[in-house]
């Protein structure tokens, strides 16, 4: 069976389309695309995240995505159903629940829990460089699920994607994934980026996880990332100016920054495309 698992990616890899696609973002896009352009540790003749990545390519509506998704659809609702609900969170506020989830199973995919995981100082430490992260909450008001994923250009992917063991069977995964996706397609659609979901590759997984791919939609390509720096300076000086603005708007007049916040987004939006 093993050998016919590889024998089945190795040709959808062969046959996978060829695209380029353009990266550029703060200095954790920049780690990214340089850790996908070097040299794969095990195959030096190719880079690192080229071939076989699994991919999403984004619709223009939540809809059009979830439409020939029907075993999708059905564990969304099975979540949503059940009373789960979908917010952005700070992941430092819920480093205990956190570090819940990643203990409730101590073998994923076929290996132990990686130290990162397990050891309670190291998981302080990623919540506290990650930032906001997605979270699902069940029924009880406990964060059931995360996800941290973060925008490098015109894609965006994932650095951790956990559920608690207890809400699996609930759809709590269906529904975080589903809604990750949502809010980035809603995000596209206001700035014009990302148009590409990022999944790592096909390569490596078990069986059951590239099942789960797929049923989310993932595919293969093969890609070629493409570093741009204008857009990465363009993004920056706008941001620096809005700044700049909120400090003095904020410092005169009270309570106007509140209306400012959706002004500076069409801003931004605009200046992308300078």
């Amino acid at each position: 069976m093993a050998i016919l698992d590889l024998c089945s990616r190795t040709l959808e890899v062969i046959r996978a389309p060829r695209i380029g696609i353009c990266m550029f973002g703060d200095g954790n896009a920049k780690k990214t695309y340089e850790m996908y352009i070097q040299r794969h540790p095990r195959f030096f003749f190719i880079k690192s995240k080229t071939i076989g990545v699994a991919l999403l390519q984004l619709p223009h509506t939540f809809d059009a995505y979830l439409k020939d998704k029907p075993s999708v659809q059905r564990a969304r609702n099975k979540a949503l159903k059940r009373g789960y609900t979908f917010h952005t969170i700070r992941a430092i506020d819920h480093v205990d629940e956190i570090l819940a989830i990643n203990t409730s199973v101590p073998i994923r995919q076929g290996s132990p829990m990686r130290r990162e995981y397990v050891d309670r100082k190291l998981v302080e430490n990623f919540c506290s460089s990650a930032g906001d992260i997605f979270g699902v909450f069940g029924p009880d008001g406990k964060l059931a699920a995360y996800d941290h994923n973060f925008i490098c250009g015109d894609v965006f992917t994932g650095t951790r994607m956990l559920a608690h063991n207890d809400h699996l069977r609930n759809g709590a995964m269906y529904f975080l994934v589903t809604e990750a996706i949502r809010d980035r397609i809603e995000m596209r659609n206001r700035l014009g980026y990302p148009n590409w979901g990022m999944y790592d590759t096909i390569w490596g997984c078990s069986p059951g996880l590239l099942f789960f791919k797929k049923r989310l939609g993932f595919a293969p390509y093969r890609v070629k990332w493409i570093w741009n720096d204008s857009r990465t300076r363009c993004a920056e000086t706008f941001s620096a100016r809005l700044e700049e603005l909120k400090k003095r708007y904020t410092s005169g007049l009270v309570g106007v920054w509140s209306d400012f916040d959706g002004f500076s987004e069409i801003v931004l939006n605009a200046a992308e495309f300078l």
